[in-house]
């Protein structure tokens, strides 16, 4: 309760001379329990940097979900351990080159001659092929 105090009080006295600190109070309950379900500690200064970071990426993730809900997508997002990282930071980090671009220039898909009949959609779930959504930090 004291270091949210303290980090109102410096938000405003700083509003004035920096005012990119457009963290929005009514999500400081919210950012509490984040930092304390993923074991989130930082200095003051980073604090404040991931803090408007995490807030960006909850707008976007609200946007897509209510987006979701009108049909423009086929999934919806959710708070995890990263999002109090940008994307570049991610890439970097956590994803650290895993995934180099692999398309080759004028790649041409041949589809087999002999497959015959085809379904328009598979669910491979039911047929056993996908496994569930794991962690896959290494």
């Amino acid at each position: 309760m004291k270091l949210i105090l303290v980090f109102a009080l410096f938000l405003s006295a700083t509003q004035a001379r920096f005012p990119i600190t457009n963290i929005d109070v009514a999500l400081n309950e919210d950012w509490e329990d984040y930092k304390i379900k993923f074991n989130k500690n930082y200095e003051f200064v980073d604090e404040i940097k991931r803090r408007i970071i995490w807030e960006q990426n909850l707008k976007y993730i609200e946007k897509h979900n209510l987006e979701y809900n009108l049909g423009k997508h086929t999934f919806t997002l959710g708070l995890n351990q990263f999002a109090d990282l940008t994307n570049t930071e991610f890439k970097d980090k956590v994803l650290g080159g895993l995934m180099p671009n692999r398309t080759r220039n004028n790649a041409v898909f041949s589809p087999h001659k002999n497959v015959g009949q085809m379904e328009d959609t598979v669910d491979w779930r039911t047929k056993g092929y996908v496994n569930v959504v794991q962690n896959q930090v290494r």
